[in-house]
């Protein structure tokens, strides 16, 4: 194996780990709601509307990224996959969030705005599908208002995943500047929702000295 390979599994390992922590840690922050929702015989979202907002699972996949055939061919077919079990069972998280993931990293930004959406649709309490909405929007598809709009959601859903204050918090001192008067009140939030957390008193701290 060459090493622009070795070197490119690595990336994604480390991609796919950093994510799949999200992951877990959203479905173990929804599962009591789920549980709750399954034991009253009431799913978290309308059931009517799974069709009209459901991603296309055969849609062509765009790959707009430069990898090689054999780096390419791995990630067609875990997109190829992951979209099998979706169709199995449309109704799963983590399988939705991976996928958007997967076309991410294939710079198939529409692809995995898609199916991170539909994820926030299944569940709407989650925090994960919105975080990553956040970065998508911030980063790849720039819109600043939409950007907030999701990460916020990820803050309400899930308010001691501590990563959303500081991409949001950023979001406010880098692009969406005529919003920078929040950039410490988010992190203020934060530290109200997390109390003591180092981290976030670190950023803190060091934004508002480099204002001084």
């Amino acid at each position: 194996m060459s090493r622009k390979n070795i070197i490119f599994i690595i990336i994604l390992v480390v991609i796919f780990g950093f994510a799949g922590y999200f992951i877990y840690k959203d479905n173990q922050q929804s599962s009591g709601q789920t549980g709750e929702e399954q034991n009253d015989g009431v799913l978290p979202y309308d059931i009517s509307k799974v069709e009209e907002k459901m991603p296309d699972l055969d849609r062509e996949i765009i790959v707009k990224s430069k990898f090689s055939l054999e780096q390419r061919q791995k990630l067609l077919s875990d997109i190829q996959d992951t979209r099998e079990r979706l169709k199995e069972d449309y109704d799963v998280l983590q399988e939705w969030l991976q996928l958007g993931l997967l076309y991410k990293a294939l710079e198939d930004y529409e692809g995995a705005k898609e199916a991170w959406e539909f994820a926030g649709f299944l569940r709407p309490k989650a925090g994960v599908a919105f975080h990553n909405l956040g970065d998508l929007y911030h980063f790849y598809l720039p819109n600043y208002e939409l950007s907030e709009k999701n990460y916020l959601k990820s803050i309400e859903n899930a308010p001691t995943m501590i990563i959303t204050y500081q991409k949001l918090h950023e979001l406010y001192i880098y692009s969406y500047k005529e919003k920078e008067h929040l950039a410490d009140d988010i992190l203020r939030q934060g530290l109200q929702a997390n109390p003591g957390n180092e981290y976030l008193q670190a950023v803190l701290d060091q934004y508002l000295q480099e204002k001084q």
